[in-house]
């Protein structure tokens, strides 16, 4: 029998703004409620960048207050309440597997915005949800300004809800500003999401709605200046702007004594949650007229040119700016409350009270996991690279997601050592393949793979996704995708970024390095999801240097010297290994201990020299008084986020990212020292100075001063949630 709950909630809840509070609201509700309560997630086709879950819906979802059903489960519900039209405005990829009796689909946004302009196909939505949940759905506007644009349409046969789905909200979450006196100076202020309609068209009209007056201070959370300028040129100077997610919007709200809001006209405000905040919080309002229907008593209705006037008489008369933000607050609570949830479901369904009490109790509980496979993919790299950070990924998946690896990279075992299943194809270099027939093969044997694992995910880690990639991805439209990209790359690299549309979401592992990267990743920043350097292995649990040693059985005195240069297969740096050894030889105190590289030639050891094969070795890395490496992202992270004093040596090949730059930085840091395969004359002076004891604890101290937060659990828990998405658009 398939799961059953009171009420299903069909969602995408990565939207940033008022769709998703509104939503984690309504999942308040029903708990508070003693409804069963789940979750479908959607990739609706009006996100185009790489949101995250929405902090809201995300701590609903680990509070257990709703239960996220994942894909491939069927579940039955009294109520399908879907959020948002454009999630509908192409059918799903595949069947969403729900069995809905009532649907009820909330339109957050207008048809059509304030100068006319269509913003959906409100008939090709209702015939997306037919085709989808096999019933039609009834349409629930969220305000008056919607219903009046569908009273307009004339109809279109759909049925429509006597009443607003309005926003709920409980007040007791936010600050109760009634009573407190008024500031001086008198503080408003406005927020929003950082889009240039919510603002006034112009400077003039901006300029009277937030006056520069004396007495007067203005604060906006949400203020994008570049966007801003663009349309008003120079920004008022008393404006005091503050970015979207600055801080918190109690917190802001808390701070002002008004709150004043007014739009573009080709805006058009389907609710105005942010205006439901400020209420709540008790403060006066002042808004255009066409917002009193929503709000009634709870604002003052104005235009512009009157707010400064508006503003003066509140702060002259304490009493009356008591009595409006206490009428505020009262009327939020009355009409806009939580039980209001359960009010309106039964006003749906007037027979749901004794159909709930017929149902049979087979609701599961909010915890309960379904396990689904994360396919991760890596190229084959000259080094560890990308298929460490896939196994940092790997190690960090919650037990519902088993991770399983399709890799190109000659370390594949590594994967297979560390417990997951792997499958392994040979890059095209290492067959002498023809490039076009071996991606022909890819992307068969790729499709073999979705096909056989039946992934929820695939998510990749290279610097070009292969064609093959590309044409499988293709052939799999309802698979979720990501592609992981570390940045500095070359000029070169740039017509990588030309297939980026083949996934569904990117995500960037930050570098510390990066305020020298000026690579084709760095505009397009704004459209990937950015996570804290990824590495595998925690920083601030390194083993200590007398373990360590016994660990890997290391002589227990002495200087030693990790010596991990890679195999060198794209860049030779024998001379720089030839002026080590030459430095070397004059220093009986110090030990060269040689990683064995993975992939590559194996190096040869001298007498008095080891040869260490080991993986991983970054949480023994205290073994070792210093390194001399190569300058790739794990490499680097590894040395600055473990503070090891290293001699980088970037690998500068063209193919390459460009690690002397990392390198650079980590000198300018005061973290590390750089030399270079075209300077190897200048080996034994840097080798000297790492050999001091004083400057490598100098080096140590630069390091810990450097920013030390990882991300592999976040992109893990990025990977988890995009897992649940059911796509309703094409790449």
């Amino acid at each position: 029998m398939a799961e059953f709950f009171d009420v299903v909630f069909v969602a995408d809840p990565r939207f940033s703004g008022g769709t998703s509070t509104a939503l984690a609201a309504e999942i308040r509700a029903a708990r508070q409620a003693g409804l069963s309560a789940g979750l479908l997630p959607v990739m609706g086709p009006v996100l185009r960048k790489a949101w995250p879950v929405h902090p809201a819906i995300a701590a609903a979802i680990a509070d257990g207050d709703v239960a996220v059903i994942a894909r491939g489960r069927t579940v039955r519900t009294t109520f399908a309440i879907l959020h948002h039209p454009g999630l509908f405005t192409l059918p799903p990829a595949a069947p969403l597997g729900l069995l809905a009796e009532t649907a009820v689909l909330v339109l957050h946004h207008p048809p059509r915005d304030g100068a006319g302009a269509g913003q959906y196909d409100l008939a090709a939505v209702l015939g997306n949800i037919r085709a989808a949940l096999g019933l039609d759905p009834v349409v629930a506007p969220v305000g008056p300004l919607v219903r009046r644009q569908l009273d307009a349409m004339g109809g279109t046969g759909m049925a429509l809800l006597a009443e607003d789905w309005t926003n709920l909200i409980d007040v007791a979450d936010w600050p109760d500003r009634a009573g407190r006196p008024v500031g001086s100076p008198v503080r408003i202020g406005r927020h929003s999401r950082p889009l240039p309609q919510k603002w006034p068209a112009t400077r003039a009209l901006a300029l009277a709605a937030y006056p520069d007056r004396e007495g007067i201070e203005v604060s906006m959370l949400g203020a994008d200046p570049e966007r801003l300028g663009r349309v008003y040129g120079t920004l008022p100077g008393h404006w005091r702007l503050l970015p979207f997610g600055t801080m918190e919007v109690a917190e802001y709200l808390d701070g002002l004594d008004l709150y004043v809001y007014f739009h573009a006209p080709e805006w058009v405000e389907a609710f105005g949650r942010s205006i439901l905040e400020a209420a709540a919080c008790g403060l006066v309002i002042l808004l255009p007229a066409h917002f009193e229907p929503v709000f009634g008593p709870a604002a003052i209705y104005c235009k512009e040119e009157e707010v400064a006037d508006l503003v003066a008489e509140f702060a002259a008369d304490p009493k009356r700016h008591a009595l409006q933000s206490a009428r505020a607050r009262a009327h939020v609570a009355r009409n806009f409350g939580l039980d209001q949830f359960r009010a309106r479901l039964a006003r749906l369904r007037p027979d749901w009270a004794a159909l709930k009490g017929a149902r049979p109790q087979n609701t599961p509980r909010p915890g309960r996991k379904t396990r689904q496979v994360a396919l991760l993919m890596t190229s084959n790299g000259v080094g560890l690279g990308h298929l460490t950070r896939m196994l940092a990924l790997a190690d960090e998946m919650p037990p519902e997601l088993e991770p399983v690896f399709f890799t190109l990279s000659q370390a594949a075992d590594l994967a297979r050592q560390a417990g997951y299943a792997v499958e392994f194809r040979p890059f095209h270099r290492a067959t002498g393949a023809d490039i076009a027939a071996w991606n022909r093969a890819l992307a068969e044997e790729l499709s073999d793979a979705i096909a056989f694992h039946g992934p929820a995910i695939l998510v990749f880690d290279g610097n070009t996704p292969y064609q093959g990639l590309c044409d499988a991805l293709a052939a799999a439209p309802d698979l979720v995708s990501v592609w992981m990209r570390r940045a500095f790359w070359t000029a070169g690299h740039a017509r990588a970024l030309e297939r980026t549309g083949s996934f569904d979401a990117v995500i960037e592992p930050a570098d510390l390095a990066e305020i020298l990267d000026h690579g084709p990743t760095v505009a397009r920043r704004d459209d990937v999801h950015r996570v804290p350097p990824v590495l595998r292995g925690d920083p601030g649990a390194l083993h200590a240097r007398g373990p360590a040693r016994r660990i890997l059985g290391l002589p227990a005195e002495g200087t030693l010297a990790l010596v991990s240069l890679g195999g060198q297969a794209n860049y030779d740096l024998s001379p720089v290994l030839a002026e080590l050894r030459a430095w070397a030889d004059g220093r009986p105190d110090v030990t060269l201990v040689h990683l064995v590289p993975w992939i590559g030639a194996r190096p040869e050891a001298r007498p008095g020299e080891i040869l260490l094969e080991r993986y991983p070795v970054f949480p023994l890395m205290r073994a070792f008084d210093f390194q001399i490496s190569t300058c790739g992202y794990n490499a680097f992270h590894e040395a600055m986020l473990g503070a090891i004093p290293t001699v980088f040596v970037p690998n500068e090949a063209a193919e390459m990212d460009l690690q002397i730059e990392r390198a650079r930085f980590g000198a300018l840091a005061g973290a590390s020292l750089t030399l270079r395969r075209a300077q190897p004359l200048a080996a034994a002076r840097v080798l000297d100075r790492i050999a001091d004891p004083q400057v490598r604890l100098l080096m140590q101290e630069a390091a810990r001063r450097l920013p030390r937060e990882t991300g592999a659990a976040a992109a893990a828990r990025f990977v988890c949630d995009y897992a649940q998405l059911r796509k309703t658009a094409p790449r």
